[in-house]
């Protein structure tokens, strides 16, 4: 009769640990890399974000790399987790499927890439849409060289891009995407990354408050004497605005936008530049964006003005 009686305890026992089995989980770790430098990214915030299937809630767990771009994340529903990864103006997402007892390791693509060779440089950055306040998630990056030679490549879903192979010395780079382009002038070192500043920055203009002067430019053809679209030419307002220049190259087609102006702004004089070449806009007004969504229009009636030989 005790016997029987310890029998059935333990099997009360047995049965009750079969009934409360632990929840699966696991883990993800590994090295992450700045999307620009391409160096571990150390000082880096990392968000895992989730929805747990048991609950059917949303989730999430965090850390920071260390010096090493290092991180660790354990105890995560076995589910897919996104990856959120932010230090400063530069982030990027890795998507990650958990395994139950298991700690994955997600390689990172930015990890895997070389380093600039000597004697070349390289252009980097993370590009942003500033009228919508967001990264581009597509688009092109081309670095105009001497002769009409271009580099472009493709911006990736997170805005950032990389310009492999660019020969030092200084270059227009223009920065395209849809309803949206940018330019700027940098320098290449030799065997180092150069980072595109400013490029990364998001946050949108005002259009209440801030405006834009559009136009497009154009030169004689040396055999046709048709104008033709002029690319990289400089265009800037010449007298600077509480202190700033504001700047712009021509793209492909000839186009300029001047955008983020401080308004009202009037009796602005608006200078293009092309060697030998110059026009100068005189009497420009800019009002916001809110009153004239295209910007001030510099454009001759034929859609492309004109640049002349330089008189000053």
């Amino acid at each position: 009769m005790r016997i029987l009686l310890l029998g059935t305890i333990l099997s009360v026992v047995v049965g009750c640990g079969e009934a409360q089995p632990s929840d699966p989980t696991g883990g993800v770790s590994g090295q992450l890399c700045d999307p620009v430098t391409r160096r571990p990214w150390d000082r880096a915030t990392v968000t895992a974000s989730f929805v747990d299937p048991s609950t059917h809630q949303a989730g999430s767990a965090g850390t920071t790399t260390d010096e090493g771009g290092r991180f660790a994340l354990f105890q995560l529903p076995v589910t897919t987790v996104t990856l959120s990864v932010r230090r400063e103006e530069l982030a990027k997402e890795l998507i990650v499927d958990i395994e139950a007892g298991a700690e994955v390791q997600p390689r990172d693509p930015d990890c895997d890439t070389p380093l600039p060779e000597p004697g070349i440089g390289e252009l980097v950055g993370q590009t942003c849409n500033r009228r919508t306040g967001q990264h581009l998630a597509e688009g092109t990056v081309t670095v105009l060289l001497p002769g009409d030679d271009v580099l472009v490549a493709d911006v990736h879903s997170d805005g950032s891009f990389v310009v492999p192979a660019v020969p030092i010395g200084t270059h227009v780079v223009l920065v395209q995407g849809p309803d949206y382009q940018d330019s700027y002038e940098v320098e290449i070192t030799e065997g180092e990354q150069t980072l595109l500043e400013g490029a990364a920055d998001c946050e949108p203009y005002d259009e209440r408050a801030t405006g834009m002067i559009v136009g497009r430019l154009c030169g004689p053809s040396e055999d046709t004497g048709v104008p033709r679209p002029l690319t990289g030419a400089h265009v800037l307002v010449v007298q600077p605005i509480d202190g700033v220049v504001y700047e712009e190259w021509s793209l492909e087609d000839g186009s300029f936008v001047l955008a983020g102006i401080p308004t009202p702004q009037a009796g602005l004089q608006v200078r293009a530049e092309y060697g030998e070449l110059a026009y100068t806009w005189e009497d420009v007004l800019v009002v916001p964006l809110d009153d004239l969504p295209g910007g001030s229009d510099l454009s001759a009636s034929s859609g492309c003005q004109e640049l002349l030989p330089d008189e000053d």
